[in-house]
């Protein structure tokens, strides 16, 4: 049988390499981008899961201010009754000294 020409031979094996070159870019393009889509998917899930805390910690600081609203509506109440109840008691003991500095007759009345 008729040998086939070498330089055939070397051809023929450069365009294997070649496809074989070829298909491995591809799949390592493909990978590549999968790799990227990857990255986009964790990337978005970060993104989001920044929102949520973002959220969560806006959620939180209303919380807290509403909290300390309260607070100082409550210790300002608490201090109007007690600043009225300290009158009360000047104006009973106000009262009392009175009472007691005056005429002894002016009781029996």
């Amino acid at each position: 049988g008729k040998r086939a020409d070498p330089s055939q031979q070397q051809l023929a094996t450069a365009l294997d390499a070649d496809e074989g070159g070829r298909r491995m870019q591809s799949r390592m393009s493909l990978e590549r981008h999968e790799a990227m889509l990857d990255a986009q998917e964790a990337s978005t899930a970060e993104v989001e899961a920044g929102l949520r805390r973002d959220k969560a910690k806006q959620m939180m600081e209303r919380g807290f201010e509403t909290a300390a609203k309260k607070i100082e509506r409550a210790a300002s109440v608490f201090l109007e009754r007690k600043h009225e109840r300290e009158a009360k008691i000047k104006d009973y003991q106000l009262l009392v000294g009175l009472m007691s500095s005056l005429p002894a007759e002016a009781e029996d009345s």
